[in-house]
């Protein structure tokens, strides 16, 4: 697994006006992978087509900008930006007033810097669980590149308060197949990979920063 300078993992403690003893924190992560696909843009179209489909399969929705692609084609494909967009907030109401509070949270999103095509899947937006998507599609002379990118939050709490059971509870029901919230991260990687592939076997992963496989989540 290859990393890139590009990316930041940003990790912060939220500000909660609870007890700091049972605050809740969070962390925010990045993570992306980029394949190519080779042979040149004869397969734009349905490279573009299977990156729709995939956002709408894997997250339920997709927000699509399509523009014409440059002429002539540049050399090398571009690559995705991150970008700070600052920060925001939201309440835990908990049973648990200890648990209870306003937490902030730092805002990232991914710009597609130079691509005509671009996707954002339908976000996940809950007290416990944030999921962004951006799918970026660059055609240049050899190839097509396409650029995947998972921006997440995910808020902790006490293990035994309120808010440790919603999160334990988000993790559980996360959606109506019951897939927790890391095996949607991998499920939209490995979506799109295979979409790619049955176009095209050639298909190769050329950068990625992935999560860890982690033991499955348990409440107390």
């Amino acid at each position: 697994m290859k990393s890139s300078g590009l990316v930041v993992v940003v990790a912060s403690m939220f500000v909660l006006t609870a007890c700091a003893s049972t605050a809740p924190s969070a962390t925010t992560a990045t993570y992306f992978s980029i394949y190519s696909v080779p042979g040149g843009t004869a397969r734009l179209s349905q490279v573009e087509d299977a990156v729709v489909a995939s956002a709408n399969a894997v997250t339920g929705a997709s927000n699509v900008a399509n523009f014409p692609p440059p002429n002539p084609l540049p050399a090398s494909a571009g690559r995705f930006q991150l970008i700070n967009v600052g920060s925001g907030s939201t309440m835990i109401d908990a049973a648990d007033p200890e648990s209870s509070g306003e937490y902030t949270y730092y805002l990232t999103n991914a710009r597609c810097a130079g691509s005509p095509f671009t996707v954002n899947g339908q976000e996940v937006d809950n007290p416990a669980i944030k999921i962004k998507t951006v799918y970026c599609v660059y055609a240049y002379r050899q190839g097509i590149q396409v650029d995947v990118v998972l921006i997440t939050s995910q808020t902790s709490g006490t293990s035994g308060g309120a808010t440790g059971y919603l999160l334990h509870l988000t993790r559980s029901l996360f959606n109506s197949e019951g897939v927790g919230w890391q095996q949607r991260i991998d499920q939209e990687f490995s979506d799109i990979q295979q979409r790619l592939a049955k176009l095209d076997g050639r298909v190769a992963v050329v950068d990625s920063y992935l999560p860890k496989p982690s033991a499955p989540a348990t409440s107390n």
